[in-house]
């Protein structure tokens, strides 16, 4: 179980399907990822809304906020690879 002072905030600006995008990348670099997934929305211009959203980021392996920093890291990074104009991710303590 993990604390919250092992956790790391991610704050996610942009689609909200490519929210769920980020989420699987950080979990596919080895984070448990706590979130609430946006609800669909719709316009009638079919426009994309632009979303903010906030996850809890926790190393799923080694409990440490460190630890934490580093998959939130690497997942930010693969989502970046994958998604280039995918929208502002933003790591709480990344100041590299």
């Amino acid at each position: 179980m993990t604390s919250e002072d092992d956790e790391v905030r991610v704050t996610y600006r942009g689609s909200a399907q490519l929210a769920f995008a980020l989420a699987d990348c950080l979990e596919g670099e080895g984070a448990e990822v706590i979130w609430t997934p946006p609800e669909e929305q719709s316009s009638s211009s079919g426009g994309l809304h632009e979303i903010i959203i906030d996850m809890a980021v926790c190393a799923s392996d080694e409990v440490s906020e460190s630890a934490s920093l580093a998959v939130a890291r690497a997942g930010r990074d693969k989502f970046r690879t994958r998604f280039p104009d995918g929208g502002t991710v933003e790591i709480e303590g990344d100041h590299g």
